[in-house]
């Protein structure tokens, strides 16, 4: 399958178990410019189908395999597009490309790591060194080292990551055989983008084959931890009343 393990000079392909089919439609909200009528609002319509990809038009959607239709949306300059996905979409079109990656070099703190990600509202940050990817480190990993810490500390000497070719279902499948919750994408040894459990939950994934815990006080699936001294998994943000019990390096699922 098109996982590959990256790092410490080395590059291999990896095998993983191919988990069950699962399709899904997923909503898109796009601009509506001025007050057209009826079809005419879907035709002037503008969009960004992903995070980094370039603007298109609902003209553009009605000629995608993915569209399922639209309606009108919260306000009159507002509709929102449905388009359907399966296990055998390609990662491509389903990740966040790289211009709207959030990027981090080696050798900045972990404080200066974690601010970006909350500033920028990720929960991810791929780790650069002169403009390849050597890592990701999540918020999670960045709250149990201190503020002060390089991110270099947090850093595996192998690296996972996916082809931009592969499937979804691939996706899913290595998400939930490794227990993570991002992988970067790499296209001819580049990286072009990252596909997170998020994506794939809101292309339908059903939440038992990502792998996924969710957090019984809020239902987040950020940094949850299986649970040892009962009461079910709880997430990083929901822990606090519970820090006598709870070592933070403990946590660290993704999204």
């Amino acid at each position: 399958m098109g996982v590959q393990l990256v790092g410490s000079g080395e590059t291999a392909d990896v095998r993983m178990t191919p988990l069950g089919p699962f399709g899904g439609i997923s909503e898109v909200r796009a601009r509506v410019p001025g007050f057209p009528e009826a079809e005419e609002r879907l035709v002037c319509a503008r969009l960004r189908c992903q995070k980094g990809g370039p603007e298109i038009t609902g003209n553009d959607c009605l000629m995608c395999s993915r569209f399922r239709g639209w309606q009108d949306g919260p306000t009159p300059l507002e509709i929102t597009i449905h388009c359907a996905w399966s296990h055998l979409a390609p990662v491509w079109a389903r990740m966040t490309r790289l211009p709207a990656l959030v990027t981090i070099p080696l050798g900045k703190s972990c404080g200066v790591a974690d601010e970006l990600a909350r500033s920028s509202n990720v929960h991810h940050l791929v780790i650069t060194a002169a403009g390849c990817l050597v890592g990701v480190v999540c918020r999670c990993d960045l709250r149990s080292h201190s503020s002060n810490e390089p991110v270099d500390s947090l850093l595996a000497q192998k690296v996972f990551a996916i082809r931009s070719n592969a499937t979804l279902g691939e996706a899913v499948a290595a998400l939930a055989e490794l227990g993570i919750g991002c992988l970067p994408v790499v296209e001819d040894g580049a990286l072009v983008g990252v596909i997170t459990r998020g994506d794939l939950k809101r292309a339908g994934a059903p939440a038992e084959l990502l792998g996924a815990h969710a957090c019984p006080s809020c239902g987040n699936t950020h940094g949850v931890r299986c649970a040892q001294y009962g009461g079910g998994d709880f997430c990083v943000e929901c822990r606090d009343p519970l820090d006598q019990f709870f070592d933070p390096r403990e946590f660290g699922e993704g999204d």
